[in-house]
């Protein structure tokens, strides 16, 4: 059995998507942007850029919404992750929710801050945010539950354009 990549989505009008990989230990992190069915079609321009890592299985794992912002955000959200999730499962994608602050809690992180904080040194490239962030601590936490543990000293962590 080969060891999966793990996707964690982030999804909003700006959404982050990070992908991490538990043998490289290497997480690649990017922005989706626009409707839903533009990040549809840019995950799939995304998994043909990770072409390297195509015959591996890819599990997906989506931030639950945990916040009750105002009504027309909550269901621009949940149609927006529906979607995806939807569409990813109908092709064969395994698909996870996982809530923010247990991905948080798990790195040791409370807040979006100091996770932007606690995987600054991981980074190469030149700007981070909340949002890549919040994709890959929900990613490395389905990876520790599968138990793919994280090794966070040698974690890399790299901006895909």
């Amino acid at each position: 059995m080969t060891v999966p990549i793990f996707i964690g989505m982030d999804c909003a009008i700006v959404g982050g998507v990070a992908c991490y990989d538990p043998n490289e230990h290497i997480a690649l992190v990017t922005e989706l942007k626009g409707t839903p069915l533009n990040h549809l079609q840019q995950i799939n321009a995304l998994l043909i850029l990770l072409k390297g890592w195509s015959l591996r299985d890819k599990v997906f794992v989506f931030e639950t919404l945990v916040h009750f912002r105002n009504a027309v955000t909550v269901r621009s959200l949940l149609e927006r992750t529906g979607f995806l999730k939807w569409s990813l499962t109908g092709v064969g994608f395994e698909t996870y929710d996982v809530d923010p602050n247990t991905a948080r809690k798990f790195l040791g992180t409370g807040t979006k801050e100091a996770t932007l904080k606690f995987f600054a040194p991981n980074f190469k490239g030149s700007f981070l945010t909340n949002n890549h962030t919040d994709a890959l601590a929900i990613a490395l936490y389905k990876a520790n539950m599968d138990g793919y543990t994280p090794n966070f000293k040698q974690l890399k962590v790299e901006r895909l354009p």
